[in-house]
């Protein structure tokens, strides 16, 4: 196995989270996280034993973005928990030159659109309003995931692991350009320690 790329996901109970049925959403965690995780699991071993490897997430659903989505609650927090798992599990690997990375690949027109689409105002009366949009307008193109996944199953990417890569805003090409940020910082991750740390190193005293 030379690359494994999990990308498939559910949204399962759609409505506020007080009303959803729990065994709906239990089962959206197991086919979105677990599903996730039992794949890299199988795979690793592998990867392990020939001493290479790429492995690629896909998280979603505002992952890591400006606002969450609501109404999608056992989606988001699934794919919330892929990008934490990717992280977790990325310096683990990389005394074997394994990668794992998570893409982001931004509001893509899939059978899921339909399916939120389909649940009305159940979805939120804000959200259906943007996924109507979504629909009209075409949504960002699933090429776009693509070359990024080509990107991290590249040599290119070799020095990227455990982050989050949005495929419709990061500039990855020019990753190379601050390699030494990426690998030894918190960019591309989740928390937001670095925009603490630029604050303190640019603040001058009276």
């Amino acid at each position: 196995i030379d690359i494994l790329i999990t990308c498939a996901a559910i949204y399962g109970p759609i409505g506020p989270f007080s009303d959803n049925d729990m065994s709906l959403w239990e089962k959206t965690i197991s086919i979105n996280l677990i599903g996730t995780i039992a794949a890299v699991r199988y795979a690793i071993p592998v990867m392990k034993k020939q001493n290479e490897g790429k492995i690629i997430t896909f998280c979603g659903g505002g992952v890591g973005g400006s606002k969450s989505k609501t109404n999608i609650s056992a989606y988001y927090t699934s794919k919330t928990a892929i990008a934490g798992f990717t992280e977790a599990i990325s310096k683990e690997l990389e005394g074997y030159n394994i990668n794992i990375n998570a893409i982001s690949p931004g509001p893509v027109n899939t059978h899921m659109l339909d399916v939120i689409l389909d649940a009305g105002e159940l979805a939120g009366k804000e959200n259906i309003d943007e996924y109507k949009k979504q629909k009209v307008n075409g949504g960002v193109s699933p090429q776009k995931a693509a070359d990024l996944a080509i990107f991290l199953s590249s040599k290119k990417s070799d020095f990227v692991n455990g982050k989050v890569l949005s495929a419709v805003w990061d500039d990855y090409n020019n990753f190379y350009k601050i390699e030494h940020k990426i690998k030894n910082s918190s960019l591309y991750n989740l928390r937001r320690v670095d925009d603490f740390m630029f604050f303190e190193e640019n603040v001058v005293d009276d």
